[in-house]
């Protein structure tokens, strides 16, 4: 009886490591599929037809920050601020050469070729803010050439 008992217990601790190794397995599979994933363009349209919207949180604070500047806003009417380029004057960080990405404020020719051997080996970009995961570029240097940029 004893030793029907004692396979039982063998039995069930196999059955419990087996189920952990299908759960581990499960979970790092997901994991490598979650971290290769890249949106078809085709599938959504244009990046720039897509909306995001915002918190309530967000919201209330850019418009505290509206009203706080509401008087200087008044006085400053009569000047006009620059537009942003247009998406034809934009470099297209997913073809621009290395001569190109260096015109770039910020960029020097090491984070140029950098963008162009991320591009190359790991993946085209497929939002502008996706520069963000070259090595060198950080968010000083991100503000200073989103409104340069485009990924069309």
């Amino acid at each position: 009886m004893a030793q029907k008992e004692n396979k039982r217990n063998q039995f069930i601790e196999k059955l419990i490591l087996f189920i952990i190794f299908v759960i581990f397995a499960a979970l790092v599979v997901g994991f490598a599929m979650w971290s290769n994933y890249v949106p078809m363009e085709s599938a959504v349209g244009p990046v720039e037809s897509l909306q995001f919207t915002t918190s309530k949180k967000a919201v209330s604070s850019v418009s505290s920050d509206v009203s706080s500047d509401a008087s200087s806003a008044v006085s400053s009417q009569h000047q006009t601020t620059p537009s942003a380029p247009s998406q034809s004057s934009k470099l297209n960080i997913n073809t621009a050469t290395l001569d190109e990405l260096d015109n770039l404020p910020g960029i020097g020719p090491a984070k140029a070729k950098a963008i162009i051997e991320y591009r190359e080996n790991t993946s085209m970009f497929y939002y502008v803010e996706d520069i963000l995961y070259v090595s060198g570029i950080g968010e000083k240097t991100f503000e200073q050439i989103k409104d340069l940029i485009c990924i069309e």
